[in-house]
């Protein structure tokens, strides 16, 4: 196409796998209206290429022919995609025949190379997006100041997990602590009964000595600190006391302990 339009020097961009990939997860995760290809016609009949772009590719990868020294390979990833226009351009065929081509036009930027937080905020000012990356930055650090307070009087995963439920784009400081500290202590709640009966399951289980029960004990505290954090946080407390039991039962049973 670059060659009958008599340009030569243009990048070598593949987009139709990645666009592909992405056309097929965004019917997947999207409504149907989002993810229509682009129609595009000819004096004989009209067709249909086999992506659109949107605003779902926005941050896809742009791959493409560059320098290179010795050890690496000429093709590889150049920029990320930041915009995106599109027009259409018609090429003469002869006969006064024109054909309609759909051209896409990039505007991209390189990939983020200084991931520190002054280093990311450059890169979102230039990517034009700073004031959603302040909401999250904000939010972010309100979080973080409410688990360090709450976690003084929680345990560290009970904190993380109340923190979770928290929408912290939306409220401020003092409302998202007060809600993480009553979330905290109903968590707190279940976690007491959930150690309380396997316990007690431990201490009546014959056979065991009591070094091996003190050892159980410790393990299933560890086990429930490491699996609290990846629950759901807008589970209901016996939605998450199910959870826990069933995880905690499974755990056991590697060691030959039946509760």
């Amino acid at each position: 196409m670059a060659s009958g339009l008599g340009l030569s020097n243009y990048p070598a961009v593949t987009v139709n796998g990645p666009i592909d990939v992405v056309l097929n997860d965004c019917n997947q995760i999207m409504p149907s209206e989002y993810c229509t290809r682009i129609a595009v016609g000819t004096v004989f009949q009209p067709f249909t290429l086999d992506f659109k772009f949107n605003d779902i590719d926005i941050g896809a990868p742009v791959f493409s022919r560059q320098f290179c020294a010795t050890y690496c390979s000429e093709f590889g990833l150049v920029r990320l995609i930041k915009s995106f226009s599109t027009r259409t351009i018609n090429v003469l065929l002869g006969n006064n025949l024109q054909y309609p081509v759909e051209f896409v036009f990039l505007d991209v930027v390189k990939p983020l190379t200084d991931f520190t937080t002054a280093g990311i905020a450059n890169y979102a000012k230039e990517l034009n997006i700073s004031e959603g990356f302040n909401v999250i930055i904000d939010a972010l650090n309100k979080e973080k100041k409410a688990i360090a307070g709450i976690s003084a009087v929680f345990p560290l995963a009970i904190a993380e997990l109340a923190s979770l439920a928290i929408d912290w784009s939306e409220v401020s400081s003092e409302e998202g602590y007060r809600q993480v500290e009553e979330r905290a202590r109903e968590l707190q709640n279940v976690y007491n009964e959930v150690l309380s009966t396997i316990n007690n399951c431990i201490e009546a289980y014959p056979g065991l000595t009591r070094n091996h029960k003190t050892m159980y004990r410790q393990m299933i505290r560890d086990y429930l600190n490491g699996i609290l954090p990846l629950a759901n946080p807008d589970w209901s407390p016996n939605e998450l006391k199910d959870y826990l039991l069933q995880e905690v039962t499974n755990y056991l049973l590697n060691y030959g302990i039946s509760c």
